[in-house]
C-alpha cells in the first residue's frame, strides 16, 4: 500500500489506530518467538507447534487405573532425616504392554525426541503437601507425563540393558515446553519369560530412595533413583 493510502487508513478513525497497533505487536511478537527455539525450525516455523503437538498426543493416550499412589520422601537438610512429602500416583499407558523395542527407538514426528510416553504421575496438592518441585522425579503439582527413549541398536541385547543408551524425560501439562531430563537407573529384560505382567507403573519401595518402576518392552525400567 502507497505511503499516502496509509495516512488516510490512520486519520479514519480511532478504531483502526488500535487494529494497526495490534497488527504491529503480534507480528512483532511473533518474530521474537520463533528464533528462540532452533527445534523449532525450519519444519515448525510456529512458536508453540511442538508443545501443543506433545499435549495433544497426552490428551489422547488413556490412562485408565492408578499403578501406585504414595507419599513421597524428602530428605530434610535440618534434621538430616527422611519426612513425607507430596502424595503422588503413577498410572500407566493403557497399551504400555504392547510396545517393543523399536517403538522406544522410534522418533516422533514433528522432531520431537522424548521418546515413548508411558506413564502419568500426578501431584495431588488435596491429599498432600505442595512441597514445589519433587526434585527427585522432577515432578510439578498437577499433572506430568513420563516419557522413555532408547538410543541404542534394537535387537542388541547387550545395548538394551545399557541404562547409558536410555533417557527418561518429564514433562508438565501446564508447560509442556520445561522437559525435565530424570536419571535412568536400569532396564531388566524380561525376555522369554511365559507370562509377563499387564501395563504396569510403580513407585519402587526402598529406605532410603524413590524410584519410579515402568514396563519397557519385556522388560522393566527404573527410573529417578541416585539417593537424595
Amino acid at each position: 500500500m502507497p505511503q499516502s493510502a496509509i495516512v488516510r487508513s490512520i486519520h479514519r478513525g480511532p478504531l483502526l489506530r488500535i487494529v494497526l497497533l495490534f497488527a504491529a505487536t503480534a507480528g512483532c511478537t511473533d518474530a521474537q518467538q520463533t528464533g528462540g527455539d532452533p527445534r523449532l525450525r525450519p519444519a515448525d516455523p510456529r512458536p508453540g507447534t511442538l508443545e501443543a503437538s506433545r499435549l495433544a498426543q497426552w490428551r489422547e493416550v488413556r490412562f485408565s487405573y492408578v499403578g501406585d499412589d504414595q507419599r513421597l520422601a524428602i530428605f530434610d537438610k535440618g534434621t538430616k532425616a527422611l519426612r513425607y512429602g507430596p502424595y503422588a500416583a503413577i498410572s500407566p499407558r493403557d497399551e504400555l504392554a504392547r510396545f517393543t523395542m523399536a517403538d522406544f527407538a522410534r522418533r516422533a514426528p514433528r522432531g520431537d525426541t522424548l521418546g515413548l510416553l508411558v506413564a502419568q504421575i500426578d501431584y495431588d496438592v488435596k491429599r498432600g503437601p505442595n512441597t514445589g518441585v519433587y526434585e527427585k522425579l522432577q515432578i510439578r503439582p498437577g499433572r506430568n507425563a513420563l516419557y522413555l527413549r532408547y538410543d541404542g541398536k534394537v535387537g542388541d541385547a547387550k545395548q538394551e540393558q545399557d541404562p547409558k543408551l536410555w533417557r527418561a524425560f518429564v514433562v508438565w501439562e501446564r508447560n509442556p515446553r520445561d522437559v525435565r531430563r530424570i536419571a535412568f537407573n536400569r532396564r531388566e529384560s524380561h525376555a522369554g519369560q511365559r507370562v509377563l505382567p499387564p501395563a504396569t507403573a510403580r513407585f519402587v519401595w526402598r529406605d532410603d530412595d524413590e524410584w519410579g518402576w515402568v514396563m519397557c518392552a519385556a522388560g522393566c525400567c527404573e527410573v529417578g533413583g541416585g539417593g537424595f
